[in-house]
């Protein structure tokens, strides 16, 4: 009786494993998709709120930014550099 029960549990690991877990890892990847979609749809709601607030405010979409005084050269300053010293 012990070796009966020990191959029916040798069976049903093989079957969970062949077939039962499959299932429920795409079970799974399908929930985590329908929670995907639904974060995105309300990604999409928060950024037309977000366009409509700016809107209102009248920013217009563009950025305003403040110069704070300094320049940092390139590669094209350091050429005209070397071909003024000769």
């Amino acid at each position: 009786m012990k070796k009966k029960s020990s191959l029916y549990f040798f069976l049903f690991g093989i079957l969970f494993y062949e077939i039962i877990f499959p299932i429920l890892t795409e079970i799974g990847n399908t929930i985590v998709g329908l929670l995907r979609l639904l974060q995105g749809k309300e990604a999409v709601k928060l950024a037309k709120f977000n366009k409509e607030v700016s809107e209102l405010k009248g920013e217009g979409g563009e950025e305003q930014t403040s110069v704070i005084g300094f320049c940092v050269p390139n590669a094209l300053d350091d050429e005209e550099e070397e071909e003024d010293d000769e």
